[in-house]
This record gives structure tokens, sequence and C-alpha cells, in this order.
């Protein structure tokens, strides 16, 4: 899992929010680190919680670009505290899957994790038989 955030704080939460899953998680604070990070190794990202307001690329942005130019599949959930329904519209259209309204509600946050990696663990189940 990547997580994409450049507040520290919101990073320690979700860190928090994780911390008795047994997940590998790597925190990067910009969009191009993240960007960087995946195009090297695209197999070992199955979900991405990516924050919208960052700073040079946005999170919309960056979600634009990995899934047409790295042809990322995996599910990426924004992370924002906007909650206004153009604002929903764009991150669904740029290709994100969800959306986590900030501040973090633990049982939402869980609830839509879960569901993601339950879904990714079904995938590799389904392609290796």
């Amino acid at each position: 899992m990547m997580v994409i955030d450049d507040d520290d704080i919101n990073c320690m939460i979700i860190n928090e929010l994780l911390k008795n899953w047994s997940l590998h998680t790597v925190f990067v604070n910009s969009a191009e680190e993240a960007i960087e990070k995946i195009s090297q190794a695209p197999q070992s990202i199955d979900l991405v919680l990516m924050d919208i307001h960052l700073p040079n690329i946005s999170g919309i942005e960056a979600t634009q670009l990995l899934r047409q130019q790295y042809a990322l599949t995996v599910p990426i959930i924004a992370l924002t505290a906007d909650a206004m329904k153009g604002t929903r519209t764009s991150m669904m259209e740029a290709g994100m899957d969800d959306v986590l309204l900030k501040p973090l509600k633990p049982t939402t946050f869980h609830q839509t994790v879960g569901y993601y990696i339950q879904q990714r663990l079904n995938d590799r189940k389904i392609n290796t038989n």
C-alpha cells in the first residue's frame, strides 16, 4: 500500500489506523515521489491512498498520470476534506475508485480500505488459478 499525503499528522493518523494490519505501507509526501516509486515497481503496490491537495501536482493530476501513462490498475482512494459533489465527480473521472473524507473516521476507513484489500486478494486468487 502507498499513502501519499504531505501532512505528517495525516500520515501519523493513517499509520495508527493501520497499525494492527499486517500491511507493508510506504508513505510519501508528494505526487512526484509517488510517481517515481510506482514507475520503478508498479507490481509492489496493491492500493493507493491519495491526498487531493498536494504541492506541485495535485492528487487528481497524479491519478490521471498514473492511470494513463503508467497504466496503474490498482485501486486509488482519494483522501480529502472537500465534500463538494463536483470535486467527487472530478476525482472519479480522473480514475479514483473511492473517496475517504477527512477527518478520517476509523470505522469508515477500515471498511473502505478493507474492501479494496479484499478485492485485490480475490483478484490474485483468480489470476493464479
